[in-house]
Parts: structure tokens; C-alpha cells; sequence
């Protein structure tokens, strides 16, 4: 039964399994010995139908993006339909964990991680003309999407087992290690299909007999350790060499958002051997890596990367375990943990009401040189207000909260100076704050932004000018001034919309 009441007829099942039959290359009008493969097909086609109406209720996600044209205006729109599924996941995240029958740990985990590059099947656009130029709608409806994803998990999960079959026949050390790493992909991508398909109330989604540690532990058999970064920057770079415009990542560990001396030194050395934009905005393709400390520091480091397309499909993987004396000399370790996950645990998100914060660099894996200048950018769902407190985090170092100051004349008094508003004009457009020189000291900072429908000038945290930054600090203690800052933001009534979103990025000296 399709949800609503619809009937699934034969005609939508000889529909979706001549779809299938085609996407795999299998001439309808096969000879005999095709036959069986015809008929697996057919399965798969039946399964992924009836994966795709079996839905709990109907669910409707949105993106409202703005552009002088109408490409620049879709592609507003797509991102921001990307950012709405991830406020979705993030808000939902608990009941789609129920949903796991098995692997919960790995699932969990791979939610978390990978919330902000998840793929988009199927959506739908409307456009309208603005004062000033298009606005587009992007519109992702789990009825008409649905059988999408459940297709896509079917033929993952089909891939996956001739991968399997493959390995358990192969010999070759090195062959095995390239299969396996095929393997790891494949269930990369499955994890983010099954994560959207799981948002929009699909059921019974078919489960996998393979985890990501299991893959890994075959990958360090397979593969000697490194003892030298720069070869593993090369064979990383071998893997995506026929790529080009590719924007790379620094790497992370899996419980922080800080950018270490080890992953820049990462970055810069896959920079050498590949073909690449410094602008993300200019990407065809994105290297995004991140690495675990094995058995704290003694065992190595084992550093995963990923190639991803622009519709945020894992296209390769390569996972290198180095040795120690690869990396002696560079910080390995975040110093930020507790700070960081302060930060990013700490608040309830909604599409009803939104608040965005990015970067000319994007918002993820940030990380500015001394000299360069970062662009920051906000943008309203909806008209309001909001304010920015900044966060300073140096161990070691002088460590304080401020808010940021909006007036370029000197001439606004009070808390005003501290307050933007957002008029209908500008909502769903990204509005410049500002450009801003990375100098001494460097370190982890954050952007902490409160946004409300209502004037926030009452609800400002207490401050006092400091003459040593020239700054209006909150707090000595950002741990403190973070929570300060979002218990204001719950007095606000009910009957008033707020919300909240954070941004962290890593200075350095060049």
C-alpha cells in the first residue's frame, strides 16, 4: 500500500523494474542465458518499489534560495534544501536511531559525520520573480522520492555482495586492498542514502553484513604502514590523479571540529600532487579525510580521505595507517574537545524557524593562515533579529567571549551596535558581516549566533569594554559565556521564534 491510500499496480512495477534493467546495461530482449540475471534484476526492482512506499507518513522538506538568474537561484535553493536535511537529522536524530535494527554504534556515528553531505534524489523546483532578481524553491517530497532511494539502497547493498564474492575469490594482497577500499565507498554511500530514506519515514530498510571496522581491519593487513607523509600524501593523490578542481579538506578527528600542525601539514602535501581551487564554491570534487589516533599515538595514525562529487557521492576511498616518526614533530591531538562539543551539542535546531552562518571557505573544516582574510556570512529564513557572540580559545593563552560589534561608524550607541535585523528583502540571501584579517594569536575561535523574531536589544548578555582587545567581553570563560549566552536565549517566550547556530574554524601562523 502506498501511504495516503494509493494502490501499487503492475504497471508501476514493470515501470520501476524496466528503470532498474536499464541502469545496469540488460537488454529487455536478452537471450536465454541472461535470463537469470534478468530475473535478479526484477527482484531488486520489486524489492526497491516496495521499500519505497512502505513509509510511515508523507514528509515535505524545503529550500528557498535567491540568485540573479535561475541556475544561481536553484543551486541557492539545492544548498539550502542540503542544510534544511541536516537541521531535519540533527532535530530527529534519536527516533531514526530506533529505526536501526542493527549496527547502531556505526550508524550513529556515520549520522554524525556525515549530516552534511548527504545526497539529494529527486527534487522538485518552483521559481518566482523577485524585486531584484529569481527566487527558487527546492522542494523534497517523500512520496514522489521515496522509490528513488529505495532503488539506490537496493543496488548499493547488490554492489556491495560483488565486491564480497570478489574478494572472498581474490589472491592478490594489493588487489584485495583496492577491492575492499571499493567495498568501504559502497558503504559509505549506503549510510547516506539510508540516513535520508530513514528522515522521510522509509521502513524496512534492507540491512548490510559488513561494518566500516571490520573493512578497516582488512585494509591494515593488507597495506604496510607508512613511515614517511609525504608518501602517503602521494598515494592518496594517486587514487583521484585524474581528477581535477578538486577543493581539499584538512582532516579531523571524529570527536572535533579543530584543525591540528598534523592535518595542515596533510592539506598542504596533498596540494603538491593534486589538481586544485582554493575556493570550495569553484569545486568539482572535495577531499574530505579525517583520522583516528591508534592506541594513543603508539600505534600510528590511521588517515581516511574521501573524493566526493558535487552531489556529495563518495566516489573513492584510501585509508593509510602511518607510522609514529611519519608525524614527529606535529600536533596530532585537538586541544578543544570538551569546549567543542559544548558547542555543537548544546542547542535544538528547526526548519521553522533558521538561522545559517558560513564562510567563503564554507563552515566546515575551516582553517585561515595568518594574513588571509575570511568572509563571514549569515542568512535568515524568516525576518528577524540576532546578535554574535565570539568565542576565544587558546590553551595556554589568554581564553575570553564578545560580542561583535556591527557598527563601522562609532556613531550607534548602546546594545544597539551589537543587534542586525533581517527585512523580508533579505531573507534566504547570504548578507555579508564583514572580511576580517587572521592576526596573532592564533588558535580555535567561534561564532555563536541568536537569532529571534523578536528585537533582541533586552536580551543581549552583560558585557564591558576591554581597553587589551578592544573588545565588549562577556566572559573570561567561554565554556561559561557559551551557556550563559543559551540560557538567555531559552527565557525567551515560547510565542517567539529563535534560534541558534554556531560556527568553529582554526587560525595559524603561515
Amino acid at each position: 500500500m502506498r501511504a495516503g491510500g494509493g494502490q501499487v499496480t503492475r504497471n508501476d512495477i514493470s515501470i520501476n523494474a524496466f528503470a532498474l534493467i536499464k541502469a545496469q546495461n540488460i537488454d529487455l530482449w536478452c537471450e536465454e542465458e541472461n535470463m537469470s540475471r534478468l530475473k535478479s534484476c526484477l527482484l531488486v526492482a520489486f524489492v526497491a518499489l516496495v521499500l519505497g512506499v512502505c513509509q510511515s507518513e508523507a514528509k515535505t522538506i524545503i529550500g528557498e534560495g535567491f540568485g540573479t538568474t535561475r541556475e544561481e537561484a536553484k543551486k541557492a535553493a539545492l544548498s539550502d534544501l542540503s542544510s534544511a536535511i541536516q537541521v531535519e537529522v540533527q532535530s530527529s536524530f534519536e527516533s531514526m536511531v530506533k529505526e536501526v535494527n542493527q549496527k547502531v554504534e556505526e550508524f550513529t556515528q556515520n549520522v554524525i559525520t556525515l549530516k552534511s553531505e548527504l545526497p539529494i534524489l529527486g527534487a522538485e523546483y518552483e521559481f518566482r520573480k523577485g524585486r531584484h532578481g529569481q527566487n527558487s524553491t527546492a522542494i523534497l517530497d517523500s512520496d514522489n522520492v521515496l522509490k528513488l532511494y529505495g532503488a539506490k539502497i537496493v543496488e548499493i547493498k547488490q554492489n556491495m555482495k560483488t565486491y564480497q564474492a570478489l574478494i572472498d575469490k581474490s589472491i592478490s594482497r594489493s588487489e584485495k586492498y583496492q577491492l575492499y577500499t571499493e567495498l568501504l565507498t559502497y558503504l559509505k554511500q549506503y549510510y547516506k542514502y539510508k540516513t535520508v530514506a530513514i528522515l522521510l519515514g522509509s521502513k524496512g530498510i534492507p540491512e548490510i553484513d559488513v561494518t566500516e571496522v571490520e573493512i578497516k581491519n582488512q585494509l591494515r593487513r593488507l597495506r604496510e604502514k607508512i613511515d614517511d607523509l609525504n608518501m602517503a600524501a602521494k598515494l592518496i593523490a594517486e587514487a583521484v590523479a585524474d581528477r581535477d578542481r578538486i577543493y581539499i579538506y584538512p582532516p579531523t578527528t571524529r570527536d572535533s571540529h579543530e584543525i591540528t600542525q598534523f592535518a595542515d601539514v596533510v592539506k598542504r602535501r596533498l596540494s603538491v600532487y593534486l589538481k586544485t581551487v582554493q575556493d570550495p564554491r569553484d569545486a568539482s570534487f572535495f577531499m574530505k579525510g579525517g583520522y583516528s589516533i591508534l592506541d594513543d599515538g603508539k600505534g600510528g595514525i590511521e588517515l581516511t580521505y574521501y573524493l566526493l562529487d558535487n552531489g556529495f557521492n563518495t566516489l573513492k576511498t584510501n585509508v593509510t595507517t602511518l607510522l609514529p616518526e611519519s608525524y614527529s614533530g606535529y600536533e596530532v591531538k585537538p586541544k578543544t574537545l570538551s569546549f567543542d562539543k559544548l558547542l555543537y551539542e548544546g542547542f535544538a535546531v528547526s526548519n521553522e524557524f533558521k538561522i545559517d552562518i558560513t564562510t567563503n571557505s564554507g563552515r566546515e573544516n575551516l582553517l585561515f593562515k595568518e594574513g588571509e582574510e575570511a568572509e563571514f556570512l549569515v542568512k535568515m529564513n524568516n525576518p528577524g533579529y540576532f546578535y554574535i557572540v565570539g568565542h576565544v580559545v587558546k590553551p595556554g593563552d589568554e581564553e575570553y567571549s564578545y560580542l561583535v560589534d556591527f557598527d563601522d561608524t562609532g556613531q550607534i550607541r548602546g546594545g544597539r551596535k551589537f543587534i542586525r535585523y533581517v527585512n523580508i528583502d533579505d531573507v534566504n540571501k547570504w548578507i555579508g558581516l564583514g572580511r576580517f584579517e587572521i592576526v596573532a594569536p592564533f588558535g580555535v575561535e567561534s561564532l555563536q549566533v541568536i537569532a529571534s523574531s523578536n528585537d533582541l536589544i533586552d536580551r543581549l548578555p552583560s558585557h564591558g569594554y576591554d581597553d587589551e582587545t578592544q573588545l565588549y567581553v562577556v566572559s573570561r570563560d567561554p565554556n561559561k559565556a557559551v551557556m550563559n549566552t543559551r540560557a538567555i536565549k531559552k527565557k525567551i517566550s515560547k510565542e517567539v521564534k529563535s534560534a541558534e547556530t554556531v560556527l568553529l574554524f582554526t587560525t595559524m601562523k603561515k
